[in-house]
Parts: structure tokens; sequence; C-alpha cells
């Protein structure tokens, strides 16, 4: 296996069709993430013009990322975190 750096690496990585498939739609879902977040902000601040509002959508947006990622751990690293705490 032939090591390379720079653009020739990212060129070889994208030369697998599926790769590059999957990455050019990852790309693009992360773009429609991110224009929905600030529509929704931008939608908070025209219907309120309050900043307790805007700050209650951007809780509302990661409230479920951060409860996923809570419960991702498996159950015996919990008890080993509980473990440790005083």
């Amino acid at each position: 296996m032939q090591s390379s750096s720079g653009v020739a690496a990212i060129v070889s990585v994208f030369s697998n069709r599926n790769y590059a498939v999957y990455a050019s739609t990852n790309i693009l879902s992360h773009f429609g993430s991110w224009i929905q977040r600030v529509a929704m902000g931008w939608l908070a601040w025209e219907l309120e013009k309050s900043g307790y509002w805007l700050g209650v959508v951007a809780v509302a947006e990661l409230v479920p990322a951060v409860r996923s990622w809570k419960n991702d751990d498996p159950p015996i690293y919990r008890w080993y975190l509980r473990q440790d705490l005083p």
C-alpha cells in the first residue's frame, strides 16, 4: 500500500465511488441541518424579538442529541463511572 499526502490522498479516497456518494450526500445533509437550525432561530427571532425564545429554540434543538449521546454508553461503563464518583 502506497502512502500519499495532501491532495493526492483526498483524490485517492474519492476514487472509490461508494465513498464519494456517501461523502457528497453527507455534506449536503450537514448543510441542510445547518440551514434548518438558522431558519428556526431566525423564525423565533422574527416572531418574538426575544433572546429568551431564541435560546429556548436552541436548547430544544440540542436536547435530543444530548439525550441520545448520554444513552450511547454501555451500562457497565455507566456503572464504573458511578463507582468513581464521591
